[in-house]
Formats: C-alpha cells, structure tokens, sequence
C-alpha cells in the first residue's frame, strides 16, 4: 500500500545538509518530487528551504522553523504542526 511508505532514506538526508544544499540539488532536480512522507522534522531548522511540489503527507513539523520555506503546491495532508 502506497500510504505505508516512509519518506525517501535519499531526501531525508539531503534535507539534512540544510537548506543551501538542499534548494540547489531541489534546482538540479526539478522533475523529481521529493518524497518526505511520515518524517520527524521535530523542532528541525528548515528555515529557507523551497518544499514546492514535495509530498509531506503525514509529516511531523511541531516546533520547526519554517520561516521563509516555500511550500507551493507541497502535499500537507495530514502533517502534525503541533507536539
């Protein structure tokens, strides 16, 4: 079931590097939806990272600093902004 799957082990970690690295691979990548379903963004730095058209169904982001991400057309269903 598609729904049970858990985010990409490959975009987790390359969100991980921060939003500079993150935004350039994003621009190298433009036809690749980057898939974060189900990750623990717990209270994380995603401060500045451009989130468009990325699936974040079922995300938790309670606590995260989202100050000037862009989350056009990025998949919430679901996600948890509160702990």
């Amino acid at each position: 079931m598609e729904e049970d799957n858990m985010a990409n082990p490959e975009h987790l970690a390359i969100l991980k590097k921060g939003a500079e690295a993150r935004n350039e691979w994003r621009e190298q990548n433009p036809d690749i939806v980057p898939d974060l379903r189900k990750a623990n963004l717990i209270e994380y730095a995603l401060v500045g990272i451009h989130f468009t058209r990325t699936d974040l169904r079922n995300v938790n982001l309670a606590g995260a600093q989202l100050s000037n991400s862009n989350l056009m057309y990025a998949n919430l269903r679901g996600r948890r902004m509160t702990k």
